[in-house]
């Protein structure tokens, strides 16, 4: 193989070069016709037609066009870009399908150059309405001032500004705002900024790229600084809402000032408190709004920096019932009888409770404890009760299932002596069993006596009555207190 290459070296070499010259001399005789492209950017021509109608336009695919054309190799290095003018018409925009087509001239070299054309042959174009928006201009804080020091009004010159543009551009501007940096401060202060133009998820947008002409390119500002410091607002509420509703909260513009005066005073202030008088529920059953002048509450020798008047919301829910199944086991009960058991039933009570939703869905069953008083049952039984409950602050009680108490057992005689001593003294006629079930019942007096003319104690003998039942009502309730607790211990531990 390789003494074919190699064979005749010389005469192969000569054979290349004399094709090459041959090629050339046939080329430069015929000069033929040969394919070539230039990169040109299209112009526009009579865009006011849609400018005029206060519209915009914006061209989606690129503005720059390839020109195909045919030349004589002999001429090809005498074709530049600038030979062709390419240009769309806006009179021949079709709408339907958002293109305009693109015209080629050959401008220059029109004797050299053949079948120029252009590649894509249409330009796509999105055209809009063009809108205004005019937008506050709002400012951010940056860095705190130096100690002793707070920052009072800011003045912002202009205090808007107007955008112009595509609808899909301006419609993108939340918010204009400009950022002043207060660190380090002790004295006012003056500056110019550019504002920043941010959407909906708080980014800064280029309008100047996207296009968009606004009326003012530099804002000013002036800081004023004080000596003082901010406080908080605190606001204090009065009154019961309308029947069915609950409180929720209160909200307010206000929840904090800035405050000036001389150092002795602001020493003496850490908050300003709104009393409850001024905000009062009674009777609502919807939210409420008032205004309150903050500067009243502020002290002699002191004032706000800036609005003082605070418009204050207190909410007002519609309260919502909702059923907890409680425990036997949370139910105290208080005045039994030494030697005696008791036990409540049935073992899982139903209870309605009313509040705002918010709360009844994050109630804990076993915080609701109740207490029954057993002081008037004497034998043994099953017996209906009420039940006192203890819930926590917010929830209103609609209602329970029926709860019965079970008696064993025989009280000793020295305390039924000392019980019956504090109960007013009754007809045998009087005492019923309506709530027993299995054995007698007691009942307290009743007021038939005096409905039907009968005889009744002396003053002295009721001043004594009233006086043995109130310390027997005492000791029953410390008794309830104490038992509840400890049933609350003892739930506790069977829960867990």
């Amino acid at each position: 193989m390789k003494e074919l290459l190699t064979k005749n070296i010389g005469l192969k070499i000569v054979s290349i070069i004399a094709a090459v010259i041959i090629w050339a001399v046939v080329v430069n005789v015929s000069n033929p016709e040969i394919k070539a492209s230039k990169a040109v950017q299209v112009d526009v021509l009579n865009d006011a037609v849609i400018l005029n109608a206060g519209k915009t336009y914006e061209f989606i695919s690129s503005r720059s066009v390839t020109v195909n054309y045919s030349v004589r190799t002999r001429d090809a290095y005498k074709i530049s870009a600038s030979d062709f003018r390419a240009y769309v018409d806006m009179n021949d925009l079709y709408e339907v399908t958002g293109s305009v087509p693109i015209v080629v001239e050959v401008v220059n070299n029109k004797d050299l150059i053949l079948d120029a054309s252009p590649k894509p042959s249409v330009l796509r174009v999105k055209v809009e309405d063009v809108i205004k928006l005019t937008k506050n201009i709002e400012y951010e804080l940056e860095g705190e001032p130096q100690d002793g020091y707070t920052v009072g009004s800011v003045d912002v010159n202009p205090s808007s500004v107007t955008v112009s543009g595509p609808a899909s551009l301006v419609g993108q501007i939340k918010a204009v705002k400009i950022v002043i940096d207060v660190t380090g401060i002790n004295g006012d202060i003056t500056g110019v900024t550019e504002p920043l133009f941010v959407d909906s998820i708080g980014r800064t947008l280029d309008i100047a790229e996207d296009g968009l002409q606004t009326n003012h390119s530099t804002v000013s500002y002036r800081v004023n600084t004080l000596i003082g410091k901010t406080v908080p607002v605190q606001y204090n509420v009065s009154g019961k809402t309308a029947d069915g509703y609950s409180f929720a909260g209160v909200t307010a513009d206000i929840n904090q000032v800035a405050i000036r005066g001389s150092k002795a005073a602001l020493a003496e202030i850490n908050s300003i408190v709104v009393p409850a008088s001024e905000l009062n529920l009674k009777g609502t059953n919807s939210n409420k709004t008032v205004e309150i002048d903050l500067s009243a509450y502020v002290p002699d020798g002191l004032e706000i920096v800036g609005n003082s008047v605070a418009k204050v919301t207190l909410l007002v829910e519609g309260q919502e019932v909702k059923h907890y199944t409680i425990s036997s086991l949370q139910i105290a009960v208080a005045g039994g009888y030494t030697g005696c058991q008791y036990e409540v039933e049935p073992a899982s009570i139903d209870v309605a409770l009313a509040g705002l939703r918010s709360d009844l869905e994050t109630l804990d069953p076993h915080t609701i404890l109740g207490s029954i008083n057993v002081s008037d049952i004497v034998e043994e039984g099953t017996y209906s009760r009420e039940v006192q409950f203890t819930l926590p602050a917010g929830y209103a009680l609609k209602g329970y299932s029926p709860v019965t108490v079970k008696m064993t057992g025989t009280p000793p005689e020295e305390e039924l002596d000392f019980y019956n001593r504090t109960l007013p003294e009754t007809d045998e006629d009087e005492m019923t069993a309506g709530t027993h079930h299995g054995g007698p019942g007691v009942a307290g007096k009743s007021g038939e006596d005096d409905e039907t003319g009968e005889d009744s104690e002396s003053e002295g003998q009721a001043a004594e009555t009233e006086s043995n039942a109130e310390a027997a009502e005492e000791a029953t309730e410390t008794e309830t207190e104490k038992t509840t607790e400890k049933v609350s211990e003892k739930a506790t531990e069977s829960i867990n």
